[in-house]
């Protein structure tokens, strides 16, 4: 089952994840660099059968282990702090294409073996700012992994209230999200003055929660003007 989440939705929870700092990353060993580039050919995944695996050879990961091999442990154990540490020794380039790569092969699969705190975590480890790809990407992983009968736990689980930060305001369309009046079959948010906007949903329809917003911002290197049809 899949929900399709409101972008504006995504956005307000991926400002809680803080973006990470400008990298200044040391020259790496070539021998080290090559083991981290080789990760651009293998397939993340975290197949219970990889994570018993992992879990089984815990014991044997040292410092002198390949980049490449240590890497793949702590994805598939879930250590996003060291992924994230990981990542931030590399040069922007490398660790924006590693980045990707995971997130390419995550959302391939119906089934990621990834959880909220799992998805919040891997973008904490983001090398840099989130593009729009990679928003489309993340927000295919949260409506893969969340399901739709628990996805109001969206909201109950995240701080409230949130504090809005989009990159790219697209006109404050997004901004406003919470403003539109969501409709789909045999419900509507009703309460709403805005406009209304048509929801598919795939499976049992989530019940409405509020969400507070507390603050709105965004930059825009090439801001819109709503009152320009063009």
């Amino acid at each position: 089952m899949r929900t399709t989440l409101p972008c504006g939705l995504l956005l307000a929870l991926l400002a809680l994840a803080p973006l990470a700092s400008a990298q200044t990353a040391a020259a790496l060993d070539p021998k080290v660099q090559a083991q981290y580039e080789n990760l651009l050919n293998h397939k993340f995944t975290r197949d219970l059968s990889e994570v018993f695996t992992a879990l089984e050879r815990a014991s044997k990961i040292e410092a002198s282990t390949a980049a490449d091999t240590r890497f793949l442990h702590s994805f598939r154990l879930g250590d996003w702090a060291q992924i994230r540490a990981e990542l931030g020794q590399l040069s922007p380039d490398l660790s924006r294409r590693i980045f990707d790569k995971m997130l390419a092969d995550l959302t391939e699969r119906q089934k990621s073996g990834m959880k909220l705190d799992d998805i919040l975590a891997l973008v904490d480890g983001l090398p840099g700012e989130l593009n729009d790809a990679e928003l489309r990407k993340i927000g295919e992983l949260l409506s893969n992994s969340v399901p739709a009968s628990e996805s109001f736990w969206l909201a109950e689980r995240m701080p409230q209230p949130f504090y809005m930060l989009e990159l790219g305001a697209s006109a404050g369309l997004n901004l406003n999200w919470d403003r539109f009046a969501y409709a789909y079959p045999p419900w509507r948010r009703a309460s709403v003055i805005g406009p209304i906007m048509p929801t598919q949903i795939d499976g049992p329809a989530p019940a409405w929660r509020d969400i507070a917003i507390a603050s709105r911002a965004a930059c825009d290197q090439n801001p819109l003007d709503p009152a320009n049809a063009e």
